[in-house]
């Protein structure tokens, strides 16, 4: 089987290891800031929301601990840095769990899978190619889970390897977004599995770390660092199985391209 759920966790599991220490920590530090700047977002906007209930006020204040005191306009830059920071922490972290070699090139095994390290150039244009397509994704996602959310599923399936292609190839949004609906031509219902199973992944991840920061809850600050800290963990081993699934898939489309190359396009099947 070209894509089986069961062999992307296991791989995906299997690719988890010592030399993915710095993206752990990379994500670990962007869902900080992300949770500061919504944090002190919150914090500076809620007295003139609720201003007329001092209690309540109070008592919202107090369930913010990584909040710092800044302006409202400071906070959501912090916010929109903590963002921007963690769509290019996933990228470059799903390069190092990619075994693409990248564009036309042949995958590799083992250590050897490091890629050749992304100029300044490279870089931006990848972070913001995979910015664009968060955006476009969550408002296309978002208004089909609005439309019996059947739509919003569909579109999460065919749009699934978007980021990957961003990653690995560094293509363009539009570009990316077609190679994704090519790719999962065939593996649709395999692909909406993955995606499921990424996501239960995750929180299954987070529920544990939940569970860890009750325990040191009597410390605001403490049990926020661990719900961060298991956020990024989660979240890397969410990467790892998308990262599986991709290269499968990828595999077979380039052993498949290559099989009728040199035939003529009207024999094709």
């Amino acid at each position: 089987m070209v894509l089986a759920v069961g062999g992307s966790i296991s791989e995906g599991l299997d690719r988890l290891g010592g030399r993915l220490i710095p993206h752990l920590l990379g994500l670990f530090a962007v869902i900080l800031l992300v949770q500061v700047g919504t944090q002190s977002q919150l914090a500076a906007q809620s007295p003139d929301v609720i201003a007329d209930v001092p209690l309540v006020t109070d008592a919202f204040v107090e369930e913010l601990p990584l909040a710092v005191d800044l302006s409202l306009g400071a906070a959501w830059l912090v916010w929109l840095a903590g963002v921007v920071s963690f769509v290019a922490v996933s990228l470059l972290a799903f390069r190092a769990l990619s075994e693409r070699a990248g564009p036309g090139g042949e995958p590799t095994e083992g250590e050897g899978r490091e890629r050749e390290p992304l100029d300044a150039g490279a870089l931006v244009g990848m972070i913001l190619s995979g910015v664009a397509a968060s955006m476009v994704g969550l408002f296309a996602v978002g208004i089909g889970l609005a439309a019996l959310v059947v739509p919003g599923l569909v579109v999460a399936t065919l749009f699934a390897f978007t980021h990957p292609y961003i990653a690995t190839d560094r293509l363009g949004v539009v570009e990316a977004m077609g190679r994704s609906y090519e790719l999962t031509k065939g593996h649709r219902i395999r692909v909406f599995a993955i995606l499921a199973v990424t996501v239960l992944a995750f929180y299954a991840v987070t529920t544990v770390g939940a569970l860890f920061a009750v325990a040191v809850g009597g410390i605001p600050v403490a049990a926020e660092l661990v719900n961060v800290a298991f956020g990024a963990v989660g979240w890397l081993v969410a990467l790892s199985i998308l990262a599986a699934a991709f290269d499968r898939v990828e595999e077979h489309r380039a052993e498949r391209e290559a099989k009728w190359e040199g035939i003529d396009d009207e024999l094709l099947p």
